[in-house]
């Protein structure tokens, strides 16, 4: 009941004292600490006396209840105002999406995935062809790499890449674990002794990432969403977990376009990206995404080629 009293009350602060709204449909009590680099995604209520750190990620329609250690605060229950000095409100009407308008996006996104994937195959024909020849010849089989990773409401699916590790890759892992430097449930170690001399070409271009295209061929995947993630990853924050779950995830995205690596953000960056990512998705987004990846990885490949060139 709470939860959904969060989602439809635009005004709690009409019937509640000591409410603030510090950011847009986030409500805080007087005596909440919040830090403000915390990743709060409205509409949500932070009880009183709570601490969001900045380590703290939820997402709306939420809500936070009371610090026990504030009950003796509570006897008297709410700060209710007097009916009479409640100030009548202009009521909002519910801003559901139009649904043929999203039925109309899902469409025209559906389509432009096969039709984008279809072309991107039979024009990179070719270059898969090298690199799979390319792998054969340098450390054998296999060519490809199949990991489980979650799709659209949690089924599960294998997302292809090229092979760019050797092929003890996971016992080596456990040995790695005091190097890694990411802060999430991510795992990533500066000069990864694992990847293989193609595998480090391939990583660097991003061309380990074109057998994705069969993913998104079969609908597993979409060409612009949240990065394809498995299942213990999207664990550590269940609210981030449903909201990114509820799109295909992408070849690209926010998140790999804005990201800046830097220590202790990598995960929060992650977060934020891919919360901004669905809840602003459209197809002039997805758009924007897909020309910024192939312009990154373009103006990549000619810094590259100029310092070769040298």
């Amino acid at each position: 009941m709470i939860t959904r009293l969060v989602e439809i009350w635009r005004h709690p602060d009409a019937a509640i004292d000591g409410l603030k709204e510090i950011r847009e449909a986030v409500w805080i009590n007087n005596g909440t600490d919040f830090a403000h680099r915390a990743i709060v995604i409205g509409p949500a209520w932070i009880g009183r006396s709570v601490e969001i750190d900045d380590e703290m990620c939820l997402v709306g329609p939420t809500w936070v209840p009371d610090d026990e250690r504030s009950a003796t605060e509570r006897v008297r229950g709410a700060n209710l105002r007097d009916i009479i000095d409640i100030e009548p409100q202009e009521i909002e009407p519910h801003s559901e999406p139009p649904t043929r308008s999203r039925v109309g996006y899902v469409v025209a996104k559906r389509t432009l995935d096969i039709l984008g994937s279809i072309f991107g195959l039979l024009l990179t024909s070719p270059l898969i062809a090298f690199v799979a020849l390319w792998i054969l010849i340098d450390d054998g089989r296999p060519v490809f790499f199949g990991d489980v990773r979650q799709s659209r409401g949690g089924r599960l699916f294998k997302c292809w890449k090229f092979r760019t590790m050797c092929r003890n890759a996971g016992a080596i892992k456990r040995e790695l674990e005091q190097q890694n430097v990411c802060d999430g449930p991510q795992f990533f170690v500066e000069d990864d002794p694992r990847v293989t001399g193609v595998g480090k070409f391939l990583r660097r271009y991003h061309l380990d990432e074109l057998p994705q295209l069969w993913n998104v061929v079969r609908g597993q995947m979409s060409l612009v969403g949240p990065r394809p993630s498995p299942d213990d990853e999207n664990q550590f924050c269940p609210s981030w977990r449903e909201l990114r779950l509820s799109v295909r995830p992408g070849m690209t995205g926010l998140w790999q376009l804005k990201r800046t690596r830097r220590p202790g953000l990598d995960f929060q960056e992650w977060i934020r990206y891919d919360t901004e990512y669905v809840k602003h998705a459209g197809l002039w987004l997805d758009m924007k995404i897909l020309v910024q990846t192939i312009w990154f990885v373009c103006l990549k490949g000619l810094r590259h080629a100029a310092h070769y060139t040298r």
